[in-house]
């Protein structure tokens, strides 16, 4: 795959760049004012402090930190080994488009840069996810029932 670059300008007042230490404070401020968890159903729990945050963007996987009117609003995650794209946004960006955009932008780059499929994983009752995924352009690959509480929905992109 060829070289991410470390800023990606999706328009005038939305941009992510590839993910800088020097934002996990402020990660971690949104993440406890809005009581959220990296993810719902997984082990990897809600962030209770800086070293939290820095274990977790340190991982060896790719971030992008996402941000509008150059305020830090959320993150994208990129797990090379499966080529799955995870993201979150601040609930008071919600509903505006963001994350579709953004989303699309990030997917089709890695498309561009010689993946030849993109993947999300995303609760079944998560319609605003749903929706997200869908105008980013992935489409329902399939759907995986581990009990009656987890069922995931595997959208990819081609």
């Amino acid at each position: 795959m060829n070289e991410i670059p470390k800023n990606i300008k999706i328009d005038k007042n939305l941009s992510c760049s590839l993910h800088d230490d020097k934002n996990n404070k402020k990660i971690l401020e949104i993440l406890k004012s809005e009581n959220r968890n990296w993810y719902h159903y997984t082990d990897v729990k809600k962030p209770e402090s800086i070293e939290d945050v820095n274990k977790y963007t340190g991982s060896g996987k790719m971030f992008f930190d996402i941000f509008y009117k150059n305020n830090l609003i959320g993150m994208v995650e990129f797990n090379s080994e499966k080529n799955y794209l995870s993201y979150w946004l601040a609930s008071k960006f919600h509903n505006k488009g963001i994350m579709s955009k953004i989303l699309k932008n990030i997917s089709d780059l890695f498309l561009e840069l010689g993946l030849s499929e993109v993947f999300v994983h995303i609760q079944d009752e998560n319609i605003a996810s749903i929706r997200v995924a869908e105008k980013s352009g992935f489409k329902l690959k399939r759907r995986k029932v581990y009990d009656e509480d987890d069922i995931m929905l595997l959208f990819s992109k081609k």
